[in-house]
Order: structure tokens, then C-alpha cells, then sequence
């Protein structure tokens, strides 16, 4: 089989992101007044899509889905986003679906995730002979804990490149660390942290054998680790915020873009790309900011990012 080059490949979810707003401020135990908006989003392919807008290419998802409409969306905004398709279908099942219940500030009250396929469908898809050449031909890899342990561990025995990896959550992020020493770089938020570690020290990943992190907490300034030294980053305050859905997975994009494409040559560096996309997409409803790919607009917001360091 022959295949093309691949500079960045997002093994992870893809699936149908729901969020309601609430109109009113959150009453527990009421029925609550929202607004709704569906989007295809899932951990990877949010990556995947900011990398690709900030010039990682030709780029690739895969991810599994179920034989039904939902499934059909996916594919659909796969193709739309320029990405190259390499994931799996199940007919018999149900594709995976997130939803994010927001207040009248956009903050995150509870989010609901149904992502049974992923429990099963990743550990076949990366035992596949399409699945194992794709991931041993790609330039880098990336991979969030939708999939199981098991499929983690294939899939970082199939390639010696660069490896990007995504918490997820706290229930999910502890699948992560038997791959701990191939990780180039770490992606989780401070509950993640405490679910993985026990502690909310982030030096505490470098006795896991995670060499180098980004560590975000909302709103507040994030730490990046490297090379066992913590770096704090001021978040520069936003004027007003649209959408938090995907701004964690923007800032995500934007660092490995950074890394890629050598825009930045230390971690620390580039997060600040990163905290820039993260920006922008607070400004845009839904999981990705299309203006990305304005390099006058991204360059204004990363000027702004700079100046607050």
C-alpha cells in the first residue's frame, strides 16, 4: 500500500458536540431556560482542525463513528475541514455524542458524553493493517483518551515520531500514562492534574515520566513544564467571551502548529501561539474560530499575548 505523507495525524474523538446556554442564571433541580447549537467537534479533531488552520498540512483524522446520520455529519465535516479521512464505521452503533451545559457567562456547568463506540472501536481500528500503516507513515502524531489504554499503547508502539497527547477528562486522562516516556507534549487542565497526579503540583508529571506539559485552569494565567522547570503564562483578559466550547483544544492546536511548523522552537514559546488561537476561539460560537487562518488577524492577538507576558 502506498501512502501518502501525513505531517500530523489526530487519532481520537470526532463526534457531534451539543451545547445549551442558559438564557437565565442556573437553577439546580428547575427546568432552565437555553439555547442550543449542535457542531461536530470531539478533542482531536478540534486539535486537528486549529493545527491545520495554522499551517500544519497535508494533516489526517481518525477517528470511529457509528452508521447513522450523526456518523454521516462527521465524515462530512471532516471532508470540509480539508483533513484526509482514515476513520472507521460501525453500522450497527451509535456515533459518540458530548454535550456541554453553559452558563449566561459561557462557563462550563456539566457536560454529558456518550461515547460508548470509543471504548471498543479504537482498539480495533488501530489494529488493522490500514490503521497500523497510517500510523507508522505519519510525521507526528496525536492522540487524545477517548481511546483505551490498550489502544494508546498500540498506537505509540507503531511510530517514533512526535506524540501529542490530550487528557480529555479526569475520568479518562490516567489512560495516558503508561505512554508517559513517548508524550512530547502533555495537554490537560488542573482537574486532569489532580486526577492524574494526586496533587496539584505539575512537577509531580515529570515523576510519571511526562517531559514536557501545558497545564491550563479556565481563565487563570497556565504553566507549561519543561525540562522539569514550571513557566507561568498570563491569559490576557478578553473583552467579552462568545463560546468556551474548544478553546482548550484551540490553544492545543496552536502550540503543536507552532512546534510543527517551527514558528517556536521551546514549549514555552510556542503556548503563546497557542493561548492566541485560544483567544480568538472565545470569541466564535462553537468548538473552532474559522479567522484562524487570518494571519493578520492572528498575528494582531498574538502581538496582544506577548505584550501581557
Amino acid at each position: 500500500m502506498t501512502l501518502e505523507v501525513v505531517r500530523l495525524l489526530a487519532v481520537g474523538g470526532a463526534h457531534m458536540d451539543r451545547t445549551a446556554r442558559m438564557i437565565a442564571p442556573h437553577i439546580a433541580g428547575a427546568s432552565n431556560p437555553v439555547t442550543f447549537s449542535e457542531h461536530i467537534g470531539g478533542g482531536a479533531f478540534n486539535v486537528l482542525r486549529g493545527a491545520h488552520m495554522r499551517g500544519v498540512g497535508p494533516a489526517a483524522m481518525m477517528s470511529v463513528r457509528g452508521g447513522d446520520s450523526v456518523g454521516a455529519a462527521v465524515e462530512q465535516a471532516i471532508e470540509d475541514a480539508g483533513l484526509d479521512d482514515f476513520s472507521g464505521t460501525f453500522v450497527d452503533r451509535a456515533t459518540p455524542t458530548y454535550t456541554a451545559i453553559l452558563d449566561t457567562d459561557g462557563e462550563l456547568i456539566t457536560a454529558l458524553a456518550d461515547m460508548a463506540l470509543y471504548d471498543v472501536g479504537f482498539d480495533r481500528q488501530v489494529r488493522r493493517i490500514e490503521g497500523r500503516s497510517r500510523i507508522a507513515a505519519a510525521k507526528a502524531l496525536l492522540v487524545d483518551a477517548n481511546l483505551s489504554a490498550t489502544a494508546l499503547i498500540k498506537t505509540a508502539e507503531l511510530s517514533e515520531q512526535p506524540l501529542y497527547a490530550m487528557g480529555i477528562s479526569p475520568a479518562k486522562v490516567a489512560r495516558l500514562k503508561p505512554i508517559a516516556p513517548r508524550i512530547s507534549v502533555l495537554f490537560i487542565n488542573r482537574r486532569e492534574l489532580m486526577a492524574l497526579t494526586g496533587s496539584d503540583d505539575a512537577t509531580a508529571l515529570s515523576s510519571l515520566g511526562f517531559r514536557r506539559a501545558v497545564i491550563t485552569d479556565g481563565a487563570n494565567s497556565l504553566l507549561t513544564l519543561e525540562d522539569g522547570a514550571l513557566c507561568t503564562h498570563i491569559i490576557p483578559a478578553s473583552a467579552s467571551i462568545v463560546d468556551v466550547t474548544g478553546a482548550g483544544d484551540s490553544l492545543a492546536g496552536g502550540t503543536i502548529a507552532a512546534l510543527i511548523t517551527q514558528r517556536a522552537n521551546t514549549l514555552k514559546d510556542a503556548v503563546r501561539f497557542g493561548i492566541a488561537c485560544a483567544q480568538m476561539t472565545l470569541q466564535a460560537n462553537g468548538p473552532v474560530c474559522q479567522a484562524l487562518a487570518n494571519e493578520e488577524e492572528f498575528n494582531a492577538v498574538h502581538a496582544r499575548v506577548l505584550a501581557a507576558q
